[in-house]
C-alpha cells in the first residue's frame, strides 16, 4: 500500500459514461502515485486491471469516508498488489457514492507506464418474495424471471 500522503481532493475524474475504457499514465520515482476519482450514481460492480506494466506496480479502490482528502484506515476497500509485471485486477461491488482509483509503484522507486482499464455495470435490486433477501442482478438482465432461468 503507498503513503497516505495523496491528497484525495486533487484526484482525476475517471469517465464511467461508456463501457470498457480505457487510461494510460506512467509512474515514477517522483511521481509514485496517480489518483482518480468516480461517482456511481447507482450500485455497481466496478472492474479495474492494470496492464502493461515494465515495473511492478499495484491498485486500490478508496472511499474517503469522513471526507477529510486522504487515505485513513479502514478506507482502501481492496486492492491488487501481485509482485512483478503480471496484470493487477479488482472487481468490486460499489454502492452508490464517490470512490477513489489508486495505480502506484508497487517497489519504491518504479517507474512504468501502465494502461488502466475500467468498467461499471449498474445493478438492479431483484425481489422474488416479500419475504426474500434482495439479489442484485446486472442491468442487462431484464427482470427476476431471466435472473431465475440464468441461475438454473
Amino acid at each position: 500500500m503507498p503513503l497516505n500522503s495523496e491528497n484525495l481532493n486533487l484526484a482525476r475524474a475517471l469517465d464511467l459514461s461508456t463501457t470498457n475504457r480505457v487510461l494510460v499514465d506512467s509512474i515514477s520515482a517522483s511521481n509514485p502515485i496517480d489518483t482518480y476519482r468516480l461517482t456511481v450514481s447507482r450500485s455497481s460492480d466496478l472492474k479495474l486491471s492494470l496492464q502493461g506494466l515494465k515495473a511492478n506496480a499495484d491498485i486500490q479502490v478508496i472511499q474517503d469516508a469522513n471526507g477529510n482528502g486522504r487515505i485513513d484506515d479502514r478506507e482502501v476497500l481492496t486492492s491488487s498488489a501481485l509482485k512483478g509485471v503480471g496484470l493487477d485486477s479488482i472487481n468490486v461491488s460499489l454502492a452508490a457514492g464517490t470512490y477513489f482509483v489508486q495505480a502506484y509503484a508497487g517497489d519504491k522507486g518504479a517507474t512504468t507506464g501502465y494502461s488502466l482499464n475500467y468498467s461499471a455495470t449498474a445493478l438492479a435490486a431483484c425481489r422474488r418474495t416479500p419475504f426474500s433477501e434482495t439479489v442484485k442482478i446486472p442491468m442487462h438482465l431484464n427482470s427476476c424471471q431471466e435472473l431465475s432461468k440464468r441461475l438454473t
